[in-house]
């Protein structure tokens, strides 16, 4: 969903009738979404660095994350602990700032009418590890929370009755892959009423498919048009694992049922094999051999899905399609430097305005935006499951971004390793290169970690790569939700 690109002209090429209900059932509380029809995606990025820019929105925070002096920031290399939720934070040796104890709070928007939420203090759970690749002793768990607590001052808001959003860069707006980190980054930071407040809000918002409409307007939930009614399967994954996450950390089998239902929803609706190769669609009504995102592509949550299948055959199809997810990058990879375009066919093939299948972006040839976060997305497959095709594509990027100085890297390249436009230095790139790195050597790990833990850009992606790239480099973005 995030790419430099922004759509020019738009074309529906799917539709589906209204009306088409679905109910499900969690924690005693029942929702039913209606669908549309539609087609398209879109992420406006902006970087606006060291501020958070909320245009014609008035934000009320409690219980803020304190990330600066004035607001009562812990000290560099103060040690924070804290043995339960609800507990106080301790450091050792460095007094907490004039703004107080810091706290995990919630925002809202007065202008879409949420209520303010209830903060609590900090918990740093600690460092996790995972049974292969580095992990970086340059970053730390509190790092990891601390990214959570800004996230969700700066972006989630509270509507009332247990329902929560996460504000997109135009914060009257939501979009699914905003609900699905959401949900990624409150079950590792074992957030039960966001996460809960969250999957309600992703419930209310299903198109005929079961899976959520890419893009929605405020707590409402209205459709604000510009082909909006449809899913991007990338959100779609991360709640699902989400929610395997959640069953496995709070032990509610609901969550599960429901992951079940989301995977199997995906499997259905975008999902196709062509050639002898499994495809991930970017889309329930899009996409396939003329239209594929290396970014959206999860062979380490597919691993997961096939595990928890209901049959051999969705099981096999499952474990092809992550096998496959390399055979796809491989083909779209620059040969020397590994990296990959935002939106090409499944033979690598694209332009400026993408492949056939969706040629409405711009810079849809460069590995930018929406490519920068397909080291991510491999890194977790190496990390949990070893995969050898992982680490071989993660170190040709990890050896084409080393000479580059992970300090001053941008985030926005073309194919061969140049730069592409302005150089901005952002988390964007940089934590998925050092999250890339954890497959290649210790100093390495450290060297990157060292500058994801530090480079400080926000926004709603930024903040939102953030927290998912410190849970990874922490060994907390695992299976059982951090646990």
């Amino acid at each position: 969903m995030p790419q430099d690109s922004r759509p020019g002209s738009r074309t529906i090429v799917g539709r589906w009738p209204r009306g088409l209900g679905w109910a499900w059932t969690l924690a005693g509380a029942s929702f039913v979404a209606c669908a549309s029809d539609g087609n398209d995606e879109t992420h406006q990025d902006s970087n606006n660095a060291g501020a958070d820019t909320n245009v014609g929105v008035t934000t009320t925070s409690v219980g803020a994350a304190n990330t600066s002096a004035t607001t009562g920031a812990i000290a560099t290399g103060t040690t924070v602990t804290s043995t339960s939720a609800g507990g106080t934070i301790s450091s050792s040796g460095t007094d907490v700032g004039s703004g107080g104890a810091t706290t995990l709070g919630t925002t809202t928007s007065g202008s879409t009418g949420g209520t303010s939420g209830t903060g609590g203090d900090l918990v740093v759970p600690p460092e996790g590890s995972y049974d292969f690749g580095s992990m970086p002793t340059s970053v730390s768990s509190r790092d990891a929370s601390l990214a959570y607590s800004t996230f969700k001052q700066s972006h989630v808001e509270d509507c009332g009755d247990g329902l929560y959003r996460v504000r997109w860069d135009d914060p009257a707006l939501t979009v699914s892959e905003g609900i699905g980190y959401g949900m990624l980054l409150a079950v590792a930071n074992d957030d039960r009423e966001v996460f809960d407040g969250f999957l309600r809000y992703y419930g209310n918002n299903l198109d005929a498919n079961g899976l959520m409409h890419w893009r929605r307007e405020g707590c409402q939930g209205a459709n604000p048009g510009d082909n909006s009614d449809n899913a991007a399967t990338d959100a779609d994954l991360d709640v699902a694992m989400a929610l395997v996450m959640a069953e496995c950390r709070w032990g509610d089998t609901q969550y599960g049922e429901r992951a079940d239902a989301v995977a199997s929803a995906l499997l259905q609706h975008g999902t196709s094999s062509a050639d002898g190769v499994n495809l991930l669609h970017p889309g329930d009504v899009f996409g396939g051999t003329d239209c594929l995102n290396a970014s959206y592509f999860a062979p380490a949550y597919y691993r997961v899905f096939a595990e928890r299948a209901a049959s051999d055959a969705d099981a096999a199809f499952w474990t092809k399609l992550a096998a496959d997810s390399y055979v796809l990058i491989n083909r779209m990879a620059h040969a020397s430097t590994g990296f990959v375009p935002n939106w090409s066919d499944d033979q690598g093939a694209t332009t400026e305005t993408g492949p056939p299948g969706c040629n409405w972006y711009n810079d849809a040839h460069i590995f930018g935006s929406d490519a920068i976060r397909t080291p991510w997305r491999i890194a977790v497959d190496y990390l949990w499951w070893g995969t050898p095709e992982a680490k071989q594509w993660l170190d040709r990027v990890t050896e084409t971004v080393k000479p580059m100085g992970i300090t001053s890297v941008g985030r926005k390249f073309e194919l061969d390793g140049a730069a592409f436009g302005t150089v901005e230095h952002s988390i964007i790139s940089v934590g998925a290169f050092a999250s890339a790195a954890m497959a290649y050597d210790q100093v390495t790990a450290d060297e990157f970690g060292a500058e994801a833990a530090a480079v400080s850009d926000h926004d709603y992606f930024p903040d939102s790569l953030r927290g998912l790239y410190l849970l990874t480099l922490s060994g907390r973005f695992t299976t059982c939700g951090g646990t």
